[in-house]
């Protein structure tokens, strides 16, 4: 099995933290011992993205989030719970059918702009 590793380094990221742009849509992460805690991490940064692609305050983007962002749990390893918040593309359309600067970038994740690295996995080995 082949696999492909795109890196784009920014100089300013949209949120703080662990986040990506996935071919689905903008990923916020939160790992904690406590479920809870997990979720409202990823959550909390991902009302962060929101507040800044749609200049919305904390509240109104929570409201929202309650309609569009999907919560997901991520992993249960060590004693650690990870959570990750996903927000589609398509959730959040632009008015009037004019494309929202905020809809899906230009740059499709699947398709790299180049390749950094190419590695052979085999099953087994890390």
């Amino acid at each position: 099995m082949t696999t492909e590793v795109t890196l784009n380094l920014r100089e300013r990221a949209p949120v703080p933290g662990i986040h990506a742009e996935t071919p689905e849509g903008r990923v916020t992460f939160g790992f904690d011992a406590d479920l809870n805690a997990a979720t409202g991490d990823a959550l909390d940064a991902m009302l962060g993205w929101l507040c800044t692609l749609f200049d919305l305050d904390r509240t109104t983007a929570l409201a929202l989030a309650g309609a569009v962002v999907d919560l997901r749990i991520t992993q249960v390893a060590n004693d650690t719970w990870g959570v990750h918040a996903v927000l589609p593309y398509d959730a959040v359309r632009s008015v009037r059918g004019v494309r929202n600067e905020y809809e899906k970038p230009d740059v499709d994740p699947r398709k790299p702009e180049r390749k950094l690295r190419e590695t052979e996995w085999k099953p087994g080995t890390h």
